[in-house]
């Protein structure tokens, strides 16, 4: 499979580390869960095929 291109044009988005995600998250159940964030590039809006770019160290929660 060829290696994919770099994003260009107005679909693409800047790199670095200025972006920011806030989750909420509602427990169904007590238990200690583990969550993960994963961050997806596409080459365009309409991209079906997205590439996983990082995943994130798990971050364990215990729900009491």
């Amino acid at each position: 499979m060829p290696a994919r291109p770099p994003p260009a044009g107005p679909a693409s988005a800047a790199t670095g580390t200025d972006a920011h995600v806030t989750a909420h998250i509602k427990a169904a159940h007590r238990d200690v869960l583990e969550y993960r964030a994963v961050v997806y590039g596409l080459i365009s809006p309409n991209d079906r095929h997205p590439v996983r770019e990082r995943t994130s160290d798990v971050a364990t929660v215990d729900v009491r």
